[in-house]
């Protein structure tokens, strides 16, 4: 990520560049981008604008089928953040990212951020493909435990909803 941010600014005219950050297995609309572009012109336009600003939409999770998205646990109201406008000049601590528990979108340190809700979804496809799937959060888990933050129980507990998806409640896509 903080490659594709470098590469970015390099073609930068000096303004403020809007920067998704979406993975391979998500999904933007078209009304999403209008909203996200619309809203950052806007910004841009600003003469007292001091940035940054960041856009979270919600992060729906389609579930065996393209037809129907997860309710339950962690998947009631899901944002993401996958979306900002990044200023030249700024600086963010590079951190490494890990997996979908690091935040995609940089911050910076003591500056205040402004977020922008989007109304629009961003589709997340990842549990469409359930042998996939199995082995991402399997990869995870294991990370999880090298990285010695947490017990096993800890990690267990907040897998299992994922991993096994036994009375996941279940809503129809509109």
């Amino acid at each position: 990520r903080w490659v594709l941010l470098e590469e970015a600014r390099k073609i930068s005219t000096g303004e403020p560049n809007l920067i998704f950050c979406l993975d391979a297995d998500e999904i933007i609309s078209k009304d999403a981008l209008d909203f996200t572009i619309d809203k950052a012109q806007k910004e841009i336009s600003k003469s007292d604008h001091a940035g940054p600003l960041r856009f979270s939409y919600p992060w729906i999770q389609l579930f065996n089928t393209p037809d129907q998205y997860r309710v339950d646990t962690i998947w009631i109201n899901n944002t993401k953040t996958i979306a900002f406008l990044d200023h030249p000049t700024l600086s963010y601590p590079d951190t490494e990212v890990i997996n979908d528990h690091t935040e995609r979108i940089p911050t910076t340190k003591g500056a205040i951020e402004n977020n922008i809700d989007c109304p629009h979804p961003v589709l997340h496809l990842q549990f469409l493909a359930k042998n996939r799937y199995l082995l991402k959060q399997y990869w995870y888990m294991c990370q999880e435990i090298l990285r010695g933050n947490r017990s096993a129980k800890e990690i267990n507990k907040q897998y299992s909803p994922i991993i096994h998806g036994t009375g996941a409640k279940l809503k129809k896509i509109p």
